[in-house]
């Protein structure tokens, strides 16, 4: 064989290598790979939701003593009733409540780390209920006010 096609197929060989390991990556690139897929797995993006997310015994109980404090602070309201007025008392108490369940499902049904969409999907179907509960007392207060039927 000729210098100059020995020349023109090792710089085919060279060639081909190079484009071999543009596409296949190497053993040391694929360990490299996997390191950083672990490193991802392991600090999730704050624009994405974990896929999973282990529970932290420490945020539980936190959110315990925070539903115990609530709950006291209704029972301490409920008492005082009489001296802050009706309309005070039931504002008052709903706040709470509402305050209460949004605790429990952000984080004992996992909803704080959900999508917009999971959370619509839980938030809409509420929505109907407290629409209703609001007609129904506006129906009452009409009814107590101008002595409807």
């Amino acid at each position: 064989m000729s210098k100059k096609k020995k020349n023109n197929n090792k710089a085919a060989d060279d060639k081909a290598a190079k484009v071999a390991d543009d596409v296949e990556p190497t053993s040391s690139d694929a360990v490299q790979a996997d390191e950083q897929h672990d490193d991802e797995a392991e600090a999730p993006s704050h624009s994405a939701p974990a896929a999973h997310h282990a529970p932290d015994r420490k945020e539980y109980w936190r959110i315990f003593g925070a539903l115990a404090a609530l709950t006291l602070v209704e029972v301490i309201i409920a008492d005082f009733g009489e001296t802050i007025g009706k309309k005070a008392l039931v504002t008052a108490l709903v706040g709470l409540a509402l305050t209460k369940a949004a605790l429990v499902a952000n984080f004992f049904m996992h909803l704080k780390h959900e999508t917009v969409t999971m959370k619509w999907t839980v938030l809409i179907p509420v929505a109907f209920p407290t629409a209703y509960a609001f007609v129904l007392i506006a129906e009452g207060m009409y009814r107590s006010m101008w002595g409807g039927s």
